[in-house]
């Protein structure tokens, strides 16, 4: 089978079931912004416990 055929059929797959996943669901959105602010919320916290800030 054609290499580049696979990859077409796996790309319209991926793209056909993306419309119908978790996405696009509510209480997912909420889930991964409540997640994003616990991730932004321990990175300060262990910004604050360094002794010296890091150099950008």
């Amino acid at each position: 089978m054609n290499t580049g055929k696979i990859i077409d059929h796996l790309t319209k797959e991926v793209l056909a079931g993306s419309s119908k996943s978790q996405t696009r669901n509510p209480d997912a959105v909420l889930n991964h912004l409540h997640f994003c602010m616990m991730a932004t919320s321990l990175t300060w916290v262990y910004a604050d416990k360094l002794q010296f800030s890091p150099r950008t």
